[in-house]
């Protein structure tokens, strides 16, 4: 690419080129794959885009206000459970040191709620990164393409993407119990939903075997989601069923093809 006279940058197998017009970005696209096709490799033409500034700064300022709005909704959230749940409150005022701000507000009724709120310091209601993930996450399923006022599918892989790196990250199991469903809605992202199977391999082996061997069993499976599948099984093998391990030896001995 240097060589050629792109600048880019990559994360991963994740790759942005940046250029002054349509035709440099075609040429870039040619190259990267004259390149890969000399590696004996293949560019995903699904995840391939050739897009104006102004799009991407769109697609790019999406994400930043899902996480402004999710995390504006975990606040509210925190703030709603401290009202409801008096024990709550008078454990999160202790533990921000403010034993007396509690005897105030809960014996006393010198103070009310909306001014412990506000007197609370800010760290106490802050949503952490792997909350902000877990709203994203939750909201952009909820909201999935092909559901009533559903999210355009450039934009739901965005969040998901978003969400997915931050609760690997985390270890967080909340996404957990969507793979199957989504990596049969949306088996383009095959990748993405892999690398959080693998990170959460050492906190949950068997709910993730258990996810993994649903994808398997209840759709049909080409040979490179097959491949991607079978790398999360050896990182969790002594919680894979006896039944899966016998289709892999199948499906791993047949001729190609088949």
């Amino acid at each position: 690419m240097v060589r050629e006279g792109f600048r880019y940058a990559r994360y991963g197998d994740d790759i942005r080129v940046g250029v002054k017009s349509y035709d440099d970005g075609r040429k870039a696209v040619e190259c990267i794959e004259k390149e890969l096709r000399g590696l004996g490799l293949l560019l995903n033409a699904s995840k391939t885009l050739v897009l104006r500034r102004t799009t991407y700064e769109k697609e790019m300022a999406l994400v930043d206000d899902a996480e402004h709005q999710a995390g504006r909704k975990v606040v509210k959230d925190k703030t709603q459970h401290l009202m409801e749940d008096a024990d709550k409150l008078a454990k999160t005022l202790e533990d921000a040191g403010m034993e007396q701000l509690a005897w105030d507000h809960l014996y006393h009724g010198h103070v009310d709620f909306e001014e412990v709120i506000e007197r609370l310091p800010k760290n106490v209601l802050s949503p952490s990164s792997e909350e902000l993930a877990e709203e994203v996450f939750n909201q952009a399923v909820k909201l999935r393409p092909g559901q009533v006022d559903g999210l355009d599918i450039m934009s739901f892989r965005r969040y998901v993407k978003w969400s997915l790196v931050r609760l690997s990250a985390a270890r967080s199991a909340v996404a957990l119990p969507k793979m199957s469903e989504l990596i049969q809605e949306r088996p383009e992202m095959m990748g993405n939903f892999c690398s959080y199977l693998q990170a959460l391999s050492s906190v949950d082996p068997p709910g993730v075997a258990a996810q993994v061997e649903k994808s398997i069993q209840d759709r049909y499976t080409s040979e490179w989601e097959m491949a991607h599948l079978v790398r999360v099984l050896r990182k969790v093998a002594a919680s894979v069923s006896e039944r899966t391990l016998r289709f892999l030896g199948e499906k791993m001995t047949a001729p190609h093809g088949e």
